[in-house]
């Protein structure tokens, strides 16, 4: 953001769209940074309501917006809405970032990111990753470099997850019994956050993977540096 907290004709604009985008601190947080940094760009928090949420992408092709936030509800049905996508992205079905480029909606990911540089960060080895979503199956994908343990209630959503990515897996059903202490991480990937507090005993530690705003909006905001001097 500009000294004054001003759009002007120069200001990069970046849209961060979800059911309740404005009481989401994600904006509000990136907004710091950029102003911080002396960048002329911003970030709007955008309530989009499901039934809207095809019509508001399909449009913003040609709007005035760099690139788009994609929040947790919509991150699994943005993917059809792309022109393009990381190879990644296609194969887990996980998008919560896209850039506009020439009228063009290029889908990435950015959260799987910060979650293996998290881990790195915690020198873990095992790993117990919780859900089965597509933010799991994105997961399973980006943290190959641990020992990895799946856990959903479900074991067919695991089977079907492991099917859908083209990758073995250690899947596990989990109940309020199970028992995490054997693992170095736990990573809750549910928007719920609620997998994690049913298990009877936890790991060493664990990540609630929606729950990282500020290496979140780091992580953003260093890829936003990036692009901009393309």
């Amino acid at each position: 953001m500009n000294e004054h907290n001003a759009i002007s004709k120069t200001t990069k604009l970046y849209g961060f769209i979800a059911e309740k985008a404005q009481s989401n601190r994600f904006s509000v947080t990136l907004n710091r940074l950029f102003k911080a940094g002396g960048h002329d760009a911003m970030m709007i928090p955008m309530n989009i309501r499901h039934d809207d949420l095809y019509y508001t992408i399909s449009n913003m092709r040609h709007s005035h917006l760099c690139g788009v936030m994609i929040g947790a509800e919509y991150q699994e049905e943005v993917l059809s809405m792309l022109d393009n996508a990381s190879p990644e992205v296609t194969r887990s079905g996980f998008c919560d970032a896209l850039m506009i480029r020439d009228g063009r909606l290029e889908g990435f990911w950015v959260l799987p990111e910060v979650l293996l540089s998290e881990a790195r960060g915690l020198h873990v080895r095992r790993i117990a990753l919780l859900g089965s979503n597509a933010l799991a199956a994105a997961l399973a994908l980006r943290l190959g470099e641990f020992e990895l343990s799946m856990f959903d209630p479900e074991v067919e959503s695991l089977l079907e997850l492991g099917r859908k990515i083209d990758l073995e897996v250690d899947i596990n059903r989990i109940t309020p019994q199970s028992d995490l202490s054997g693992f170095d991480l736990v990573i809750d990937a549910t928007p719920q956050r609620d997998l994690y507090r049913m298990v009877a005993q936890g790991g060493r530690q664990s990540i609630e993977a929606y729950g990282l705003l500020e290496p979140y909006c780091e992580t953003m905001y260093h890829i936003l540096l990036k692009e901009w001097v393309k």
